[in-house]
């Protein structure tokens, strides 16, 4: 049977709920804490072979977010699963699958993988929208070498990259904006 951990460091009310949307999917549910931060995220699945390590971690204010571990979950079920939760009142911004590669991770460690991802995605849309947002501009007020130039660099960036560097994205974002701002500013006058 399929097991959803859940991580939740605020420990509001949200467990009934989510309790009552397992019980549809017929999936048990296993509740982990900040105590567990430093557990082998194995041995919180329930993996024979993995041991709770005797330590008990405080609180991680990098860590403060809810997440939802999957185990055992058929593909096709897990898609049916996160479109319910998408669109119901539980959704819930951070989950992950269990794998191979994380199963040995401390869950310290897939929390902040995972929120990494989380806001790497989010500036990636980010991005995308500025870049649609930027190209609409051009078409109403005429095609800017300087915006164009930003964006050829985006892209170059994105489509070059071994690994995608978070800071280095920003600050491309942030050169955008600016750049589209003082054009959007020029025509404004």
């Amino acid at each position: 049977m399929a097991l959803i951990l859940y991580f939740n460091p605020k420990n509001n009310d949200r467990e009934r709920r989510l309790k009552e949307i397992l019980e549809e999917f017929n999936y048990d549910l296993k509740i982990i804490s900040m105590k567990d931060l430093d557990q082998k995220v194995g041995y919180l699945a329930e993996i024979e072979g993995y041991q709770k390590i005797d330590i008990e971690s405080d609180f991680d204010k990098n860590v403060d977010f809810e997440f939802l571990l999957l185990k055992d979950v058929k593909k096709e079920e897990m898609y049916k699963f996160l479109d319910y939760l998408q669109n119901s009142d539980f959704y819930v911004e951070h989950k992950a699958g269990l794998t191979k590669t994380n199963k040995d991770w401390t869950l310290r460690k897939l929390l902040g993988e995972n929120d990494d991802e989380y806001r790497s995605m989010l500036l990636i849309n980010k991005i995308s929208s500025l870049i649609k947002y930027s190209k609409n501009i051009m078409n109403e007020y005429g095609n800017d070498e300087k915006i164009n130039s930003v964006i050829d660099e985006i892209n170059d960036y994105m489509t070059n990259t071994r690994s995608f560097d978070y800071e280095k994205a920003s600050n491309l974002y942030n050169k955008l904006s600016f750049t589209l701002s003082n054009t959007v500013n020029k025509y404004m006058k």
